[in-house]
């Protein structure tokens, strides 16, 4: 007689050990969400290309290749790193190099004429033009230090020695073909160099401006209306910026949870107001190696005539 196997009895899945295995589901996802934010998102660069139209672009300047590197945060971001950029950015074949801000942190504690120093090598056909950020300063808040226009000053005369062209609230153009395209840079906005008349009497148009902070796009308001007359536009065409670091942290549906602007949908990207256009990018450097839905950025703005 042949004796048959029971069947076994069917494991139930209880509520406790529903709960054990998605606690574990959860920690593990956790876990691997963090570990990609703080080893490979950082150092996972985005090279972004954007085209990007100009009113009265001269037919000399068409196509023109702007490399945009901004917020390279030297200590924490280290010398060795710097560098390697610079590298690819030669490779990139710009037409102009633009840096807007923040090279260093903190700058009580750090020597920008280093990171100046590493900077040398940066090439391109139209040189290398450049703006200060609040870091730059020594300000990681508005006017948090009574002495940031003597730290401006050092900084800017360390970037100048590296060969790097800096607009403080001043203009310098480019010439192709017997053409102009004009440049300018502002003061960063959380400081007393800030000046929001600067652009008013810019030498012509077209006019592209470092900015560090992107919020500086509503610091720079035309005249009111007067007499009915709507407000007048802009007296630029575009604006460069960077500060934001696109949050370092973006979390699905919810966005950053924190950035150092007031005007939260300028975190990254192009936008236009009153006739002129804005592109922020996300930056290269951290202050904390963390990056998440946040790559670090570097651009290329082709300008195309619109």
């Amino acid at each position: 007689m042949v004796m048959s196997r029971m069947p076994k009895p069917r494991r139930v899945l209880t509520r406790r050990s529903f709960l054990r295995w998605a606690g574990y589901g959860t920690l593990g996802t956790v876990l691997a969400a963090s570990g990609y934010a703080r080893f490979v998102e950082p150092w996972w660069i985005d090279y972004s290309h954007h085209v990007i139209p100009i009113r009265g672009l001269p037919a000399a300047f068409q196509g023109l290749r702007i490399a945009h590197l901004t917020d390279l945060h030297y200590n924490p971001v280290s010398l060795d790193e710097i560098a390697g950029w610079v590298d690819k950015v030669n490779h990139l074949g710009a037409d102009l190099v633009t840096l807007t801000g923040d090279f260093i942190t903190g700058g009580h504690k750090t020597d920008i004429r280093e990171v100046a120093a590493v900077l040398r090598p940066l090439t391109a056909p139209l040189g290398v033009v450049a703006c200060l950020g609040n870091h730059d300063y020594g300000t990681p808040y508005p006017n948090a230090r009574r002495d940031h226009l003597s730290h401006g000053a050092r900084a800017r005369e360390a970037l100048e020695r590296a060969g790097i062209e800096v607009l403080v609230n001043g203009f310098t153009v480019r010439r192709r073909a017997g053409q102009a395209l004009h440049l300018a840079g502002l003061g960063d906005l959380w400081t007393s160099d800030f000046q929001a008349d600067a652009l008013r009497d810019g030498p012509g148009r077209p006019l592209v401006v470092l900015a560090h902070n992107p919020d500086t796009l509503y610091s720079l308001e035309p005249h009111a209306a007067q007499r009915g007359k709507p407000p007048e536009p802009h007296h630029f065409d575009l604006m460069l910026s960077g500060h934001t670091h696109g949050g370092q942290v973006k979390f699905p549906f919810l966005g950053p949870p924190r950035l150092p602007i007031h005007h939260r949908h300028l975190a990254e990207g192009r936008f236009e107001y009153r006739g002129a256009q804005i592109y922020v990018s996300r930056g290269l450097g951290y202050l904390t190696p963390v990056r998440f839905r946040a790559r670090p950025e570097m651009g290329i703005i082709e300008l195309t005539a619109a």
